[in-house]
């Protein structure tokens, strides 16, 4: 048995005319009736619901937006509009080498170390000062 379109149902609930098939196939399907039974409580629901009156719990408020709100936001802007100018005239890095010219001799990092300190030297000492002894090889490395 072929049981009753979506479209079929819909326009009997809606009320227009069923033919003699459909009246016939909704007295012996029970499944098409129960179909048939439930778009008529939805479309009853759909009526009930639009033609409701509206309380005024329903409807929401627009927030207003406070003082202190409105200050916050302001600096906010101000801020972003002062780091673009700053952004806009600030003369961008230059993201060359320096050019190796620039060294007079050798870089730094070259050089003997004992050149940078002036009387440095590599020599243990021999006069300790206020020691009376000299430090004895363990304490030496």
């Amino acid at each position: 048995m072929k049981h009753l379109s979506h479209q079929e149902l819909e326009a009997i609930v809606m009320g227009h005319v069923a033919d003699a098939h459909a009246r016939r196939h909704l007295a012996l399907c029970a499944d098409c009736a129960r179909r048939l039974e439930r778009e008529a409580r939805l479309e009853d629901a759909l009526h009930e619901a639009h033609a409701a009156p509206w309380s005024r719990g329903d409807v929401h408020r627009p927030v207003r937006a406070t003082w202190p709100t409105l200050a916050a936001a302001a600096a906010t802007l101000l801020i972003v509009a002062a780091g673009v100018v700053w952004l806009a005239t600030v003369k961008p890095m230059s993201r060359e080498a320096p050019a190796p010219a620039e060294f007079a001799g050798d870089p730094p990092c070259l050089r003997d170390p004992l050149t940078l300190a002036p009387g440095a030297s590599t020599e243990a000492p021999t006069d300790y000062g206020m020691w009376s002894v000299a430090p004895t090889e363990s304490l030496l490395f």
